[in-house]
């Protein structure tokens, strides 16, 4: 590449540089409107869980503390009192399995596997 060619594209690539980039952020913004992406923002849980006592389960308990952040992003909250609750969600179950995941060649266990699972159901209010 000469001198001459360089020069002529460092005089016209920052201007083109920039009209092409921002052409491309238009682009890339009609392109993901017109799919239907959205940045998330607040769900809208149905009314009937407005208001959800969590029964079975002790608040400081993880998974209710998870719970409570995931009910940040809605419109309902959990509640510590079931007479102000519309639904309830019932923990039937709650186990938590550790299993051997990885040996050495002596024969001690290095790592574990941790599962939980829960089993559930939700009663509404009368």
């Amino acid at each position: 590449m000469t001198s001459q060619n360089f020069s002529f594209f460092a005089r016209f690539l920052p201007s083109r540089a920039i009209a092409f980039f921002g052409a491309l952020a238009v682009l890339a913004t009609l392109a993901l409107g017109g799919c239907g992406y959205h940045l998330r923002g607040v769900t809208s849980l149905d009314p009937v869980y407005q208001a959800v006592y969590v029964q079975g389960m002790s608040t400081s308990d993880p998974v209710y503390q998870q719970l409570q952040r995931l009910f940040l992003n809605t419109n309902s909250t959990l509640v510590t009192d079931p007479s102000k609750a519309s639904a309830t969600l019932v923990i039937d179950r709650n186990t938590v399995e550790q299993r051997v995941a990885v040996v050495t060649p002596q024969a001690t266990v290095q790592q574990y596997e941790l599962y939980q699972r829960i089993t559930y159901h939700i009663e509404l209010a009368d």
